[in-house]
Parts: structure tokens; C-alpha cells; sequence
């Protein structure tokens, strides 16, 4: 019987080849945002010279955060004893010996993981910790106000957290910009700082640590993207 399990594709980023990055990007002079179209299309350059320059990986749930070398250097011992147990050349207590010392070494280092990844639990990583406790959601949800189906549960807890007063009130902003300051390369660097490194990626699937390195290597994109919103007061599309 053939096990199947679930693979999710993404990228590595901390492999990310920044040089290539910086190459890929247009020059300080060349980034010069008009509209909205000027900003997906930065955008959209961003994004392709970090998905270029950064390798693919494979997640699965068989993924092994506690692996380190000790236990390669020791898997590859014990493959080696079985050969040779195989060929005659070793006994079969000795092949026994060097699989049960692999396999207790495995066992201590999962709970070693475990045992940093509890005491390392913070109220920002709570839920992470519970997920991998309880890797399965439930089969069944609780009746919700009489409603027994995904669909009608989740258009009750819809219509509970997100209830419906009305259309906004129309604002007209003003064209002025008196009083407005271009904003700083230091303010977008606080700004970056203040997101939470586990912070969940949105479309994009970049996470805070990404766009922290980007502002590094090539300031003036964000410093660029950042004062057309404000002078515009538009928040574009491709950012909701």
C-alpha cells in the first residue's frame, strides 16, 4: 500500500541570492512611479528578481525540523551495517546495535526540538505550538445558531464579526499637500522593524524578514512606492 501526503512548493528564502537580486532590480533613476499602473509594474519587478534569485523548496509534512548532521553521519552507519549484514560481512546483533542507537538518537532529538519549541513559546507563537499539537482540525463544527453546514456557519460567523452598517460615508480627500513630508529612509526601516518576524505573508508570500533585506539593498524602491501612496492617497489594488 502507497502512503500519499500532501506537498506544498515554496521558496527558501533564506537562500536568496541578494546579488542577483540588486542586479535584476532597475536602477535608483529609473524608478520613477506616475500612477498606479508605474506601481504594479514595480511591483511585479520585485517580485520576479526574488523568485529568480531564490531557490524552490518542498514542504511536506514529513518535513524534519530536528534533523542535523550527528543523525545523517549516523543514518548513513546503519545503512552501511545493514549492507554488510546483507553481504555476510557483519553479524546481525551488530546491525541491530547500530539501528536501535540511530533510532534512539532520533527520538532524543525530536524531543529536544520539542522541549526548545515549548520554552520557546511566546502569545505571538501560541497557535503555531497548538497546530503542530493538534495537526488535525476537527471533523465536525459545533451547531452555530441552527446552522448545521460549512456554508451557512461560516455566512453566520461572517455576518457576526463583520456586521453590515451601511455604505461608508463618501470622503473627498484634498489635493493639497501642505505640511506633508517626503518620507525617510529611516521611517520605512522603523516601520519594517515593527512587524513581527513571524507576521503571515499575504499574497505575495514574502514575509517581513524579505522586504527588511530588500529596503536594505535598494532603499529608494520602498521610499518610492511608500511617498506615491501617501501623495496620491491611493492604496493600490495589488496591495489589498
Amino acid at each position: 500500500m502507497t502512503g500519499t501526503h500532501q506537498e506544498y512548493k515554496g521558496y527558501n528564502w533564506k537562500n536568496t541570492n541578494w546579488a542577483r537580486v540588486a542586479e535584476l532590480l532597475p536602477a535608483p533613476e529609473e524608478v520613477n512611479i506616475q500612477d498606479e499602473q508605474n506601481f504594479n509594474h514595480l511591483c511585479h519587478l520585485i517580485l520576479r528578481a526574488l523568485r529568480i534569485s531564490t531557490p524552490t523548496r518542498q514542504v511536506t509534512k514529513w518535513s524534519r525540523p530536528w534533523w542535523n548532521p550527528y543523525l545523517a553521519e549516523m543514518r548513513r552507519i546503519k545503512n552501511t551495517t545493514f549492507r554488510d549484514f546483507r553481504a555476510g560481512r557483519t553479524d546481525k546483533h551488530t546491525y541491530h546495535r547500530t539501528r536501535n542507537a540511530y533510532l534512539q538518537a532520533i527520538w532524543k532529538a525530536t524531543q529536544d526540538h520539542w522541549n526548545t519549541v515549548v520554552e520557546n513559546t511566546n502569545p505571538s507563537s501560541l497557535w503555531q505550538t497548538v497546530r503542530k499539537v493538534l495537526s488535525k482540525p476537527p471533523v465536525l463544527l459545533a451547531t452555530i445558531n441552527g446552522a448545521t453546514s460549512f456554508e451557512d456557519k461560516a455566512q453566520v460567523l461572517r455576518q457576526a464579526f463583520f456586521p453590515e452598517n451601511g455604505p461608508p460615508p463618501q470622503h473627498q480627500p484634498s489635493d493639497s499637500l501642505e505640511g506633508f513630508h517626503l518620507v525617510t529612509q529611516e521611517e520605512v526601516r522603523k516601520a519594517l522593524e515593527a512587524i513581527p518576524p513571524k507576521s503571515t505573508p499575504g499574497d505575495n508570500t514574502l514575509p517581513p524578514s524579505v522586504w527588511i533585506r530588500l529596503h536594505k539593498i535598494h532603499p529608494d524602491i520602498l521610499i518610492n512606492m511608500t511617498d506615491w501612496s501617501l501623495c496620491s492617497r491611493t492604496l493600490p489594488a495589488i496591495l489589498k
